[in-house]
């Protein structure tokens, strides 16, 4: 009987020896099985922040972009590589400059698929290009897209779009450079591609004849406009006007300005700047001439109508500004009437002015019925850091129990609030909810008559 417990006994042992043999049989099998992988970044595209690290993520850190553990180590100029944890099967990855905002991306800066690798491969190095990044231009894209973003009011309505330029020997009967209406954005569009190792396009864009090309605000001849391959993978064009259509002589507005300040130096020139000529201050095709009077004018073409303006002397130093010494906001070139002739005053130059500071008076006509007789009001603002209760811009009382104040006109905004002393008790509107604040321009006011609605704490 002792026998027999002994010889299961040692039976049990041998099993459980067995066992353990083929369990650590198991461990080294499974470890021969993982596999080593290098990945290496052979090419950056050479817009590339030069001390910019390079993160790989993947399915391996939960595509995590930015983990520190994964940060590429460099050898020379563009060459990273970085060694993956063991492993086995496919695994997909990306490479990025730390957020998803820099992850790479194709050449002309579209989205990429995930790369994958498998382990256990022929080859364990991966090599890989990196073509351009999401917050970056693409460099060695070889297509640009041109969109034609605002066309001219009075663009035929079939008219059809061609690009001539250097790309295609100027000629515009080619069709692969005809403008095609994109439908999701119903903006005509032209995609070209790069005929070998062209860097720079030279172009105009034609309504199908060169003599129908496009033109500048006045109608005049533009230089041909230019794009590089790889600056950028999307060009907006806004066209200002065409050549063929340019209005008769006749058909044009007369912009008279009747009066300018004293102190203009007589030796210098002012000059209309615009939409029209993209805002340049010393267009000398617009520089103003004297008639017999000598009132200064321009002669400008009646796409000028509705278009924002302003004058100068030749520099946005000597913009013409309000009386007071501030610059103004654009002007509007608005038809009067009937007349094709439009008369304007500039009142003072920016570099010149002789009056500023002053004051503006502001007045309450109405408070609510609940204000306690013995009321302090004052004004809150951004010409006092916004103190409610500042003693200085304390309202007073005119003989009628009015309230008013006098600002100094120090700035060019003047924005505002009336409070009781805190902002507890600041004023709201009719339903008790917090109003705006109180927004004007020195340069457009001497005075204002305001009223108060209702107060927050009562």
């Amino acid at each position: 009987m002792v026998g027999s417990v002994t010889l299961k006994h040692e039976f049990e042992m041998s099993f459980l020896k067995i066992k353990y043999l083929l369990y650590l049989c198991g461990i080294l099998i499974t470890l021969s099985s993982c596999h080593k992988m290098r990945v290496e970044v052979h090419h950056i595209p050479s817009n590339t922040p030069e001390n910019n690290d390079i993160y790989i993520t993947g399915e391996f850190n939960n595509w995590d972009p930015g983990d520190a553990k994964y940060i590429m180590n460099r050898l020379g100029d563009s060459m990273y590589y970085i060694d993956l944890p063991r492993g086995a099967g496919e695994l997909e990855y990306k490479f990025t400059r730390g957020d998803w905002t820099s992850v790479e991306k194709d050449a002309c800066g579209y989205e990429i698929d995930n790369r994958s690798l498998r382990y256990g491969a022929d080859n364990r190095i991966i090599s890989n290009t990196i073509l351009s990044w999401g917050d970056l231009d693409p460099v060695d894209c070889d297509q640009i897209t041109i969109v034609l973003s605002s066309l001219p009011e009075n663009t035929p309505r079939d008219a059809i779009f061609i690009l001539a330029g250097n790309i295609n020997s100027w000629d515009i009967t080619e069709d692969d450079y005809t403008f095609k209406i994109d439908e999701l954005i119903k903006l005509p569009v032209l995609t070209i591609y790069r005929p070998g190792s062209m860097k720079e396009v030279e172009f105009k864009i034609t309504r199908g004849s060169l003599n129908r090309s496009e033109a500048d605000g006045l109608g005049r001849d533009i230089k041909p406009r230019t794009i590089r391959f790889g600056q950028a993978d999307t060009l907006f064009i806004e066209i200002k006007s065409w050549q063929d259509l340019e209005k008769a002589k006749g058909d044009m507005i007369t912009l008279i300005v009747e009066n300018i300040p004293e102190n203009t130096p007589e030796s210098d020139p002012i000059f209309f700047v615009g939409e029209i000529n993209d805002w340049y201050p010393h267009d000398r095709s617009l520089r103003l001439e004297q008639n017999n009077r000598g009132q200064y004018f321009i002669n400008l073409p009646k796409r000028a109508y509705n278009k924002e303006y302003k004058f100068t002397r030749g520099n946005w130093k000597s913009v013409e500004a309000d009386k007071y010494g501030y610059e103004i906001n654009n002007r509007t070139l608005i038809k009067e009437k009937s007349s094709d002739t439009v008369s304007v005053t500039i009142w003072n130059w920016t570099d010149l002015s002789e009056e500023s500071g002053g004051e503006i008076i502001i007045r309450l006509i109405s408070i609510p019925e609940d204000t306690p007789a013995d009321a302090e009001i004052f004004i809150s603002g951004n010409f006092n850091n916004w103190n409610p209760g500042s003693r200085s811009l304390m309202l007073k009382q005119d003989n009628n129990g009015n309230y008013f104040l006098r600002i100094p006109r120090d700035r060019n905004m003047l924005e505002f609030k009336f409070t009781r002393g805190s902002w507890n008790t600041c004023e709201v509107d009719a339903d008790g909810n917090e109003i705006p604040n109180r927004v004007y321009r020195y340069g457009d006011i001497d005075s204002l008559e305001l009223e108060v609605v209702k107060w927050n704490d009562l």
